[in-house]
């Protein structure tokens, strides 16, 4: 696949809830968007160009040997909402890194402050090995990769954990709390405000994590460098320590579904047909809770 421009390419290269049945989650969030995708705009499944960035929703995917290798397809075997997903496969290939499968998405422009949703689910067989698996990146305009929204391992065939790295303070947030359990869909929220005096703050599933400072240089999460700004958002599938599922002769999947970003609230969840995450969890801040 050729990349759209230089640029783009230096960025690219570098649930439903269960046990809460009266909260009435609209997929259309009352909060506006600046963007938002499910793969549900073409027509054709499987792997190309156009299927993949869903006709021009997203601006560019890689690597280019996507397709060739049968490493990430549009497929209604799973699904959020609407009735696609990407999928992206993990074989057991000894490579260092797994597939590391992206897809990017510019966000009109620098933002100061930006809230990001996403439903993500893997597969039953799914093993965390003890390090990071990135999920979602952002940065600025100047192709940055600034904050990371990663999953952090507790040990191989553990449960993995919600880890918040910030680039620009060096220090990595997370909450041994958050489970990101396999087999079940998981509602994934960010909020990041920019500037050598930003914040982060991350939700699992609807609840508002308690990230601490985990590794690094220990700064604060309320007060701290997160960058000049938010420019685009990127899927990422960068599975460090792969060597660990690709010795178990695993062929694991990723699922990314119902994706927006928008710069003036949590946008939260949505109703969903797929199924949900973590039982009983905390209603995201902007549902309307209604009688039974």
């Amino acid at each position: 696949m050729i990349l759209k421009n230089l640029r783009r390419a230096a960025i690219v290269l570098g649930v439903g809830f269960l046990g809460l049945t009266n909260i009435n989650l609209d997929a259309q969030s009352s909060v506006p968007v600046i963007f938002q995708n499910g793969w549900d705009s073409q027509s054709a499944l499987g792997c190309g160009l156009s299927i993949l960035l869903d006709g021009s929703a997203w601006d560019d995917y890689g690597p280019s040997s996507t397709c060739t290798n049968n490493v990430a397809a549009v497929t209604t075997a799973e699904k959020h909402d609407g009735t696609r997903s990407l999928q992206v496969n993990f074989y057991p290939d000894g490579t260092q890194n797994g597939p590391d499968f992206r897809i990017i998405q510019s966000l009109g422009g620098s933002q100061s402050q930006i809230y990001a949703r996403w439903y993500v689910k893997y597969s039953n067989n799914w093993r965390w090995a003890s390090s990071d698996h990135k999920v979602a990146i952002f940065g600025d305009s100047s192709s940055s990769q600034d904050v990371y929204f990663n999953v952090r391992g507790n040990g191989n065939g553990g449960q993995g954990r919600v880890a918040i790295h910030v680039i620009p303070s060096d220090t990595v947030f997370s909450d041994p709390t958050s489970n990101m359990s396999p087999g079940v869909w998981h509602l994934c929220e960010i909020r990041i405000v920019s500037g050598s005096n930003g914040r982060v703050e991350a939700k699992l599933d609807g609840r508002l994590l308690n990230l601490t400072a985990e590794a690094g240089r220990g700064a604060s999460i309320t007060n701290l460098n997160t960058g000049s700004n938010v420019s685009y958002i990127k899927l990422d599938t960068t599975y460090n320590a792969y060597s660990y599922p690709s010795s178990l002769g695993l062929t694991m999947q990723t699922w990314f579904d119902t994706v927006a970003v928008g710069t003036q609230g949590w946008i939260g969840g949505t109703s969903g047909s797929g199924g949900g995450g973590i039982s009983g969890p905390t209603a995201p801040s902007n549902v309307r809770i209604v009688g039974s």
